[in-house]
């Protein structure tokens, strides 16, 4: 989340508002790495049941945006690191046990 909100505040000090931009990171994630990087975070076996009835023959696979642009306008010096694992951390920590997830 800290990478995304970096990358508005950089757009909005850029004051370019005639493009459209992709905020990502330019990497996929599948959801075997979400699950793994969650059972690493928590400590805890996710057990996965497949339903065949929910599983389409034209699911995209894989699904990931260019930070080519994103970069010549707010420059490159941006790390999201493991955006993904310090957001699954911070649900953890702030989220877990309260109903708000």
């Amino acid at each position: 989340m800290r990478y995304v909100c970096e990358v508005y505040v950089r757009l909005l000090l850029a004051d370019r508002c005639d493009r459209v931009y992709n905020v990502c990171c330019g990497r996929a994630y599948t959801i075997k790495d979400v699950l793994r990087t969650l059972e690493t975070t928590t400590g805890h076996k996710i057990l996965v049941e497949i339903n065949p009835n929910f599983v389409r023959a034209n699911d995209i696979m894989f699904l990931y945006g260019s930070t080519e642009l994103l970069e010549a306008t707010i420059g490159s010096q941006l790390s999201s690191g493991d955006t993904l694992q310090s957001m699954l951390a911070w649900m953890v920590d702030n989220c877990v046990g309260d109903g708000s997830v």
